[in-house]
Parts: structure tokens; sequence; C-alpha cells
């Protein structure tokens, strides 16, 4: 019985993340900036990102290469995604990424906020405000605590309005005073000085009201305390502290101007104690003691000798600063982002469509009518079982043409990122009117950005459709996760010659419709005669049938039934099978008229029936039913296709392992060729793939070749150097249905696998290669437990190796386990040795030369 389709819709509401870009030197800028960030929801959590014309010589207290302002912006925007970049004073827009969607120029951001009551993008401060006030000061408050007003009258207090907030000059009008007389206030004259004992005190801060009704959510074995040693005077150290609490670090900021004071130095211990892990449930890791890029060792090692601590108590230290620009430290995640969450609301869908209306999540203290632009985000994940076919579950992030097959309406109102989908709502009412695209509508449109042209399906991808419809969908592919199940199907098809079969049965039409002539009848004895001359004609001619009585079927489908991991009984697996429409039950009888027989399926049997060679109808022999009338089964569609369909077993059980290992979201194609010039691109399969941990959002490109059980060519090996060569950093698949690789196997693509595992970036190789056998094809469990169950030298590999916890790491796994290859780690280390020394022979050769 198919499978029905049903699933649901999660919008998760969350504030638009903006991103401000400013130059450090600017102060009054950068002023102006943490003042219209502190002005938005989710304010906290907007980054600033640096920039520069030329990088000051602290720029990183780590190794580097000089990067260029360009690279600077890409690699903070990559860590932080934010939903539009705000261009602030002299900065130039051509430092900006082509994949940005969504710019905008500082004043666009802010507005006239001398006239109205909330900034043009986002939800505003006053309506948090008016959220704090019904909240929190409803009734008379027993405790005595109070919203903090700063006061500030001295320069360089940029710090002081980071870490305490700060209202605009131009938003302090009547609805800022009607807001001011619900809430009880206490004014303070706030200085450097005495900044540390005001944040001491238990007042709620103009600075935490941005961040209410938020959530965060962050890996909670990694780093999220520290203690920052900092120049307030610096613009990059006061960007770099701003930028850890939006990261989602909790932070005490230390001014080195205050470093040298016992009662800084008591403040930071108790901080340290404060948040230690045994204390609160932090991760595993300590409160860190940062440096700022702008402090020498010097002072920074002064202020960590003089934080009191007991005797042989150790403190954490961080000598560098976090490189959340470097594209090394976010992929290889050292560093994540936050994500901030303000509500989910999940809706149910309880069949399968490509169209879906749902109402927009927005916040609750949204006040209408305010703003003129996008107001709030939802970031949209739909999840569906029981599909006919593989869903488009990866967006690829940052393609433009892809956002919009998705989103309907304004495009401004959408936005496609390394988490998927985000629809920017306007208003508490909005509709999101989403489409669902194929992954045939998703490929084809990012190929197509890319360059590549006339994408079309070749015959064996649309065998693997065929065979998925029949089975209902991709759930049912398991099904086919028998080698001996396969082998079955195989000899069924094995050795039937349609072609000639096809052409006998032409010819006896031909014949029979001339002798016909004007009449439509052909006297008996012609019909016979002429049947009988045909098939004279070509005595090697054999009309097998292909079917299989019952008796010898249901052997072979217990020996299927007892080959699988967790037996099964037999009449489960042909229930199964017929379910999934890959094998019919029907009739075998003899014709009356040209002598052969041939098969009926059970739903055409009547009381005549025709034979499929000679045309002529029959009646069914109902006089000696045991004798003439044998019940038999045959395989269906195309799985009655000879060669393994066409090889189409191989791609179908390579995309399901794929799409079920470690439970990635996925968008798959079956085989399918492009063409770009003179170059074309032809893969068995090709997919966007991404993990399922929530902090991963990597989207990894990956194409397959796939066999069944015989080798593979020079002709594989040339199409997959063609795309590494097209998609560098692209996973390249090599499968087969084989248990292992042949040795000619291992010849053929070992040299291929020596190039593509060189160190490419991001300890990561060139391209890496994934190789899979029947070993893992057909397991139910996967690497490594598919391995301990082969047992051997793969039950000793996997007892040894380490954890696979990527698809990345297992391609590394799998390249030692059938190729023979160590680690890719142990070829690079070997590799940057040798660099290494040749380094030091030039450096010492031309220290001795003339």
């Amino acid at each position: 019985m198919p499978l029905k389709a049903f699933g649901d819709v999660t919008l998760t509401l969350r504030p638009i993340k903006f991103a401000f870009l400013v130059n450090p030197a600017e102060r009054e800028m950068l002023d102006r900036v943490v003042q219209a960030s502190l002005f938005q929801w989710g304010g906290l959590h907007n980054p600033i990102v640096p920039i520069f014309r030329r990088l000051p010589r602290y720029w990183s207290d780590l190794p580097t290469r000089r990067l260029a302002p360009g690279e600077v912006c890409k690699g903070y925007l990559r860590m932080f995604d934010p939903d539009a970049v705000i261009v602030c004073g002299t900065v130039d827009k051509s430092v900006i990424p082509a994949h940005v969607q969504h710019i905008h120029t500082f004043d666009e951001f802010v507005g006239d906020l001398s006239k109205e009551d909330a900034p043009t993008f986002g939800v505003g401060f006053f309506e948090l405000l008016g959220s704090f006030a019904e909240e929190e000061f409803k009734y008379t408050r027993r405790d005595g605590m109070k919203l903090l007003m700063p006061v500030y009258e001295e320069k360089n207090v940029t710090l002081l309005k980071m870490v305490l907030g700060d209202i605009p000059a131009e938003a302090r009008r009547e609805t800022y005073r009607e807001l001011m007389k619900r809430i009880d206030v206490e004014e303070r004259h706030v200085t450097i000085d005495n900044f540390l004992q005001v944040i001491r005190e238990q007042h709620a801060l103009l600075s935490s009201i941005c961040a209410d009704h938020l959530q965060l959510r962050r890996r909670i074995m990694e780093r999220s305390l520290a203690v920052f040693l900092m120049d307030h005077r610096n613009g990059l150290d006061l960007i770099d502290f701003w930028n850890l609490r939006a990261i989602g670090w909790h932070v005490l900021p230390i001014p080195l101007a205050l470093s040298g004071l016992a009662d800084t130095q008591s403040y930071a211990r108790a901080f340290i104690e404060h948040n230690r892990p045994g204390d609160k449930l932090q991760g595993i890791t300590e409160v860190a003691v940062l440096k700022g890029r702008s402090v020498s060792q010097t002072d920074f090692d002064r202020f960590v000798a003089s934080i009191p601590r007991a005797a042989g108590q150790s403190l954490t230290v961080q000598v560098w600063y976090p490189p959340m620009w470097d594209e090394f430290t976010r992929r290889g995640s050292r560093l994540t982002c936050s994500s901030i969450v303000a509500g989910e609301e999940r809706s149910q869908l309880s069949e399968e469509t490509s169209f879906i209306r749902t109402k927009a999540l927005a916040p609750k203290f949204m006040a209408p009518n305010l703003g003129h632009g996008p107001r709030y985000a939802n970031d949209i994940r739909v999840a569906m079982y029981g599909r006919s076919e593989f869903g488009a579950e990866v967006v690829p992030p940052y393609e433009k043409t892809v956002g919009r097959l998705y989103g309907i309406g304004l495009g401004t109102d959408w936005r496609t990122g390394p988490g998927g989908l985000t629809f920017l709502g306007r208003f508490a009412d909005s509709t999101i009117h989403l489409n669902q695209p194929s992954p045939r509508e998703v490929v084809t449109a990012v190929l197509a950005e890319r360059g590549w042209k006339g994408f079309e399906f070749s015959p064996p991808g649309n065998i693997a459709y065929q065979m998925m419809r029949h089975l209902d969908g991709p759930l049912r592919i398991g099904i086919l996760q028998n080698a001996a199940l396969i082998r079955f199907l195989e000899t069924l098809a094995a050795g039937r010659d349609t072609a000639e079969e096809e052409k006998v049965r032409k010819g006896i039409e031909s014949r029979l419709k001339g002798a016909a002539g004007t009449g439509k009848l052909v006297p008996l004895a012609d019909a016979t005669n002429i049947v009988s001359k045909e098939i004279a004609k070509m005595p090697g001619a054999s009309f097998v049938t292909h079917d299989v009585e019952e008796r010898e079927f249901l052997k072979n489908m217990h020996k299927i039934a007892n080959s699988l991991r967790f037996p099964i009984d037999v009449g489960t697996l042909v229930e199964n099978c017929t379910g999934a429409k890959i094998f019919n039950l029907g009739v075998r009888v003899q014709c009356s008229v040209c002598g052969q027989r041939s098969w009926h399926p059970l739903e055409a049997i009547r009381a005549e029936v025709q034979c499929p060679i000679c045309l002529s109808e029959f009646p069914l022999p109902t006089h000696k039913p045991r004798d003439e009338i044998k019940w038999s089964y045959k395989s269906l569609g195309p799985f009655a296709l000879p060669k393994q369909g066409f090889g189409a077993y191989s791609v179908l059980l390579t995309v399901r392992f794929l799409s079920g290992y470690q439970h990635p979201a996925t968008t798959p194609v079956f085989s399918f060729r492009a063409k770009q010039g003179d170059k074309e691109l032809e893969a068995d399969f090709m997919m966007f793939y991404r993990s399922a941990t929530y902090w991963e959002r990597e989207t990894e490109a990956v194409y397959g070749e796939c066999k069944s059980f015989n080798g593979f060519t020079e002709k594989d090996v040339r199409r997959m150097r063609q795309i590494a060569a097209a998609d560098p950093g692209a996973i390249l698949v090599f499968a087969t249905l084989a248990p292992e690789l042949s040795p000619r196997d291992k010849r053929l693509l070992s040299p291929f696998v020596r190039a593509c595992r060189k160190y490419g970036e991001l300890d990561r190789p060139k391209n890496p290669v994934l190789l899979l056998t029947g070993t893992e094809l057909f397991s139910g469990v996967g690497p490594p437990q598919c391995w301990r169950d082969a047992g051997g030298r793969m039950k000793a590999f996997a007892e040894a190796s380490r954890p696979i916890d990527s698809l990345v790491t297992l391609c590394d796994a799998t390249q030692q386990l059938h190729l023979g290859l160590p680690s890719w780690w142990n070829d690079w280390t070997d590799e940057f040795e040798k660099r290494r020394r040749a380094r030091g022979s030039k450096a010492a050769g031309r220290g001795t030369g003339g």
C-alpha cells in the first residue's frame, strides 16, 4: 500500500540581523552605529565589520597573510550570516561580496527618528520599551529594580554606550517621554572610572532591553565566556568587544586604563569564579582571559599576573583574538555564531504539495504601521515524509536565482543563506506563499547560474526515476538493499532478446494484415500457417517469457529473505516486493494457435486471452487448470531491464545511502548532462548536501559515478576529473555494488584519488573522494558498523579508526579502507615537513652565498 505523504512547516521567529561596515578610525560614525544597533530588537547580535584601507600591524597575534578589505569583509559576513548589510561613513560598498542580496546605506537604515517612532527596518526600541514597561513595571516592584539611564559627559565613552546603552538624541521626544513615565528610572553619571561599579549593581540596562524575548542557541562544548583586556580608546578593540557579544559570548570588558587597580582585578576574579563550569552548566570550558589586539603582551601578562587566585589555581589565558573573519576558523567549526530565536511555530502538512501557504510568525509586541521595510525574520524549514520523490531540502546559499524559485512576492522579502530560506516579514498578519520546487529545478537553476546550460536527464536517470515511482518514493528504496534480490532480478532479465521478439511480432502482424485484405478476420488455418513461416525464418529465436513458476520463485525469495542481516518472513518479503511493483503475479499458458507459451498478468486474465506473439485470442484452458495453467511471477517495468536496470540500482542505493547516513538534508538529482560551450558535465547523480548538526551550515556539492557489479573504466575517471576541474572542493563519489573494489579498480582509481587528496585549503583536500562498495550500500546500519559486520580486515579497520563525524571524514576513512592509503593528514604532514626543509635549505644557501 503506498505511503501517504505528510510533514510540517516550521517557522522560527527572530530579529533581522544587520551587519554594519565601519572604518574604525571614524569614531563618531562608530558611536552612531552603536546607538542605531541598540535601538533595534536583537541589536546586541548585529556585527560590526571593521573595514580598513590598510590593516594595522596588530591585526592578528597569529601568523596570517595580508588580507584585502574585501577578503576581511567576506570572512566576517560568512561568520555572522546577516540578512542585510549597512554601509556606514566613507566605506566603499565595492568591498561587499557579490552574493549579498540586501544592501543599504546607514541613513536608509536609520530613517528619521525625529519624526518616526521606529527605524526604517526592524522592530524598534520603543516597541521593546513598551513591552518592558508592561511586563516589569505594571505593578509596583518590591525588589527596588530600576532601569538605569546613564548620563555621559566625557569623550571616549563608546565602550560605556556598548555596555550600558544609549538613546539617539533625535529620538528623545514625546513617545520616549511618555514611555519613561511608566518605568522606574535611575539616572546615573557614568565614566570609565566608575562603570565597573555601575554594572555590578542590580539595575536593568538599556542595552539588555534589545535582547528581550530572545534565546541563544550555541554549542555547549564551545567557549562562550571571557574577560577581555582592551584599550577603550582603540576603535578595533571596541569593535572586537562588540563582536564577541554578537557571536553570543558573555564578556566582561576590562579597560587597560583600569587594569592596574586592585578593585578591577578582584572583580575579574569574581567574574571568573561565578562562571566556573562547576557552578553553572556553561560547557566544559573555563572563562578565558583574552587579550585585545592593540594591547601589548607585556601589559597583558602584567594584568593576568595581578588577578588574585588561590595557591595552585590556574587561569585559562588566550593571547590571540578569535579570528572570526578567517574562513579556516569558520569552516573548521573552531568558532561558531550563536543562533538567536524568539519563538517557533509548526503547522502540519497532510499531503505532498508544490505550494504552501501559511501565516507568518510575528513578534507579539510589534506595533502596527511603523517602519517602511521588513521588520522581522522567519527562518523556514519544510519537512516532508513519504514523498513520492526526493525533495529539495537544501537551498544552496547565496544563489539569487534559486531564492526566486521558492519565495513568492517581493524580492526584498526573501533571502537564501547557509541556514536555508528566510522570509523577511513586514506586517503582523503577513502570509507566506512558498513554492516547493523539485530538485531538478533547483539544480538546473544553480548550474545555469554557474554557466552550465542544457540540463537534461540521461536514459539511466530516467530509469532511476521510474523505479522510484514504482516504489512509491525514496523511503522504499531500501527494499532494493539486497544483493541477492538484484542478482535474481538480473537473471529474469538476462538473455531476453526483446529486439528480436519485437521484430518477430511486427512481422507476424504485417503478414496477418496483408492476408486479411479488406476484411477484418483471417481464417485460423491461414493464421497458423503465417505464424509458423515467420518463426521458421528465425530458427535461433528463443521466446523465453522470463517469468518464474511459483515454486521456483518462492525458493529464490527464501534465499533472499535469509540473506538479510536480520532475516524476515518470506511472505512479508513477497508482499513488500509485489506491493512495490517489483514483481507481479500472473499465469503462464500455451497459445492454441502458435503453440508458444506466454505470461499474462493477474489483472488481464479473463475467459479468452490474447497471445502476445501471434496476437490471436484463445480460450483459457480451464478444463485442465493444473496441467495447462501455471501460476508464476514476473518482474515489472524498469525492474525487468537487463544490466542491473542499466545501472539504476547502484544510483538509487548510493543516493539513499548519502541521504540517510547521519541524517543530512539533501537535494539530489539522478543521471544528467549539461554543457558549457564545448565542455560537458555528466554524472550518475548530483546532490547538494548539508549535515544535520544545527551549527553546520556548509552546503557541499556531491557528484557520483556508480557501477553495478562491474568495474570502473577510464571514461568514468575522465568524467570525474572534468567535474573536479569545474567544481574545486566538491565531493566526488565512486560507488559499486560489488562487496570490494577489484584489484583493477584500485589500480585505476588510486592515481586520481591521490591527485584529489592533496591539500587544498581549510584542512580539506582539493576534492574529497568517497569510495562506496556493496559493503556500505547493502548495509542497514552504515559505517563503521557495516565494516565490523563484514569481519576480517574491515572489522580490524573499524575497531582502529577514528570516529566519523562528517561526510568529509568518511571520505578519508574509505580511502584508507578500500585503497590502503594512509590518512590524508599523514600525507599533508609529510608534505609540509618537506616544504619546511626546502625553505630551510634555501635560507641556508643564501646565508653562505657570495
